[in-house]
């Protein structure tokens, strides 16, 4: 995959793999892996992809979602399904506003909304992993935006999720896909913000 900016953040628990990409388990943005981990902590319960380990050294590669019939029915849709939504209180707000300032420069894409709150916008929906897994690479319809100004819209009771689906490879095979989102208005716009995205491969059990 190509980054516009070479960061790769690949991780199981806290260990980063800079740079790096795995046939197992991978995430993209510019948001550091201790960051992305603090993000699953403003749901209740946390947000957890509940990866295994299928063997070998425990590494990304070796990290897989292992779902049943049953789930992969549920998952393997068009539209990407809300996994995990919150608003965020004051300490999460500051938490979130910190990192986004911490990494001012860089900029992540955007989709204008009709709604405050976590929505999958139209242009997610029905792609390929390979498409999917690149959404972090392109200007939404809303453009790429600074994370300095979305830092400035950050405020209690803003909106966050994670929404996830399973897709088909073009190479064959599927991917477990799952976003990291935040909802604001910015310049009088309701935007859904895509901080991350990650993937793994799928295995039905």
């Amino acid at each position: 995959m190509k980054l516009k900016r070479p960061l790769f953040i690949c991780f199981i628990a806290m260990a980063v793999c800079a740079g790096e990409s795995f046939a197992g388990f991978t995430c993209g943005g510019p948001l550091k892996s201790s960051q992305v981990e603090g993000f699953k902590t403003f749901f209740d319960p946390d947000f957890s992809p509940s990866l295994s380990h299928m063997g070998g050294a425990v590494a990304p590669e070796n990290m897989s979602k292992v779902v049943s019939a049953a789930e992969l029915k549920n998952l393997e849709v068009e539209k990407p399904a809300v996994a995990a939504s919150a608003k965020l209180d004051s300490s999460g707000a500051k938490s979130l506003q910190d990192w986004l300032n911490a990494n001012a420069n860089d900029t992540i894409p955007g989709w204008f909304s009709t709604t405050l709150g976590i929505v999958s916008p139209a242009a997610w929906i029905g792609l390929a992993a390979d498409v999917a897994i690149q959404l972090i690479n392109v200007a939404g319809d809303a453009g790429r935006i600074k994370l300095a100004n979305i830092a400035g819209t950050v405020s209690e009771g803003g909106f966050v999720g994670v929404v996830h689906r399973i897709a088909t490879r073009d190479r064959g095979g599927r991917s477990y896909i799952w976003n990291y989102v935040y909802t604001a208005e910015l310049n009088g716009k309701k935007i859904t913000f895509l901080l991350a995205v990650c993937s793994a491969d799928v295995v039905v059990k």
